[in-house]
């Protein structure tokens, strides 16, 4: 089938040096988001106590303190490596911030050049890149500061309610639930940036329709989801093993993060392509890019 499992690595290996080149250019016109990946291995590592209650003991001991003090502060006295901020990581995590204004219109590049791939199109790269980034700035970088808000807010709600979990079932139900509202999420970014590049629709009738997509195409979507997945747990381990250090770090500046655009296409736009762009075509001829050639206008002209 055009959109079957072997076509989507025929059209990966006959695009990989497309995708690679676009990978490029979306960490070039996102520096603050590279800045901001940098700065984590810089970070100051130092010594903290492990137990909580060790800076208690410790206050107690320095003002009088008494040999039953002093044991449980040697009880407690275990450290552990804990990372602080150092000036480097401050300045980087300052032009890191200033992401929220080019993840959107780069998100929109990388993917016009993804959908292409997945759709067979000539695809001309830079022009490809940049013209959806010219076409689409204003939307997609309203829409950017909305992305990076909602993601950093759905990370931070799984973490602490995991970490509240064990002791309260309300923390526990709302850890679950967050996962499933990440899961929607991540399912409607399939969609959002794919159907700003392609119509001309406004924001609001993106997100009803992405909404909608998450079950309209529910198969596609897991699959997508799962295999997007397994390319960022396979990225985690290498650079957790300690071995494949150097190709983990890599990875996401050669080819990862537009496979994963690629992937999240491929997956997204058959039913794109079945519930919106034919009709959306149908009213509007001159977009369609498979539109085939009027059978009255002909193609050579006999000049004599």
């Amino acid at each position: 089938t055009p959109f079957g499992f072997a076509h989507y690595f025929l059209a990966f290996w006959n695009n990989i040096t497309k995708l690679t080149v676009a990978n490029l250019l979306f960490l070039l016109t996102n520096i603050p988001l590279v800045c901001f990946a940098i700065a984590f291995p810089l970070f100051t590592s130092v010594n903290m106590p492990a137990d909580s209650i060790y800076p208690i003991y410790y206050g107690v001991s320095q003002y009088g303190g008494s040999p039953l003090v002093s044991a449980f502060l040697t009880l407690n006295s275990a450290v552990r490596p804990t990372s602080v901020h150092n000036t480097t990581t401050i300045v980087l995590f300052c032009i890191g911030a200033l992401a929220i204004f080019t993840f959107g219109p780069s998100c929109a590049g990388l993917t016009a050049v993804c959908r292409n791939a997945a759709r067979g199109d000539c695809n001309f790269v830079w022009s490809t890149y940049f013209d959806a980034v010219k076409r689409n700035w204003k939307q997609a970088m309203l829409f950017g500061i909305i992305d990076v808000a909602l993601v950093f807010l759905l990370i931070y709600d799984i973490i602490a309610y995991n970490a509240n979990a064990a002791g309260s079932t309300l923390y526990l139900f709302l850890y679950v639930f967050s996962i499933f509202l990440a899961f929607v999420y991540f399912v409607m970014r399939f969609y959002i940036y794919l159907q700003m590049i392609t119509f001309d629709l406004k924001l609001k009738q993106i997100l009803k329709n992405s909404l909608y997509f998450v079950t309209l195409n529910f198969k596609r979507n897991v699959v997508g989801v799962l295999a997007s997945a397994l390319l960022l747990v396979i990225e985690y381990y290498m650079f957790a093993s300690g071995v494949f250090v150097s190709v983990s770090l890599i990875l996401p500046m050669i080819i990862l993060v537009s496979l994963l655009t690629y992937t999240s296409a491929f997956c997204a736009w058959p039913a794109v392509k079945k519930h919106v762009a034919d009709a959306y075509y149908n009213d509007h001829p001159d977009e369609d890019p498979d539109r085939s050639v009027d059978d009255d206008d002909p193609v050579f002209t006999d000049r004599g």
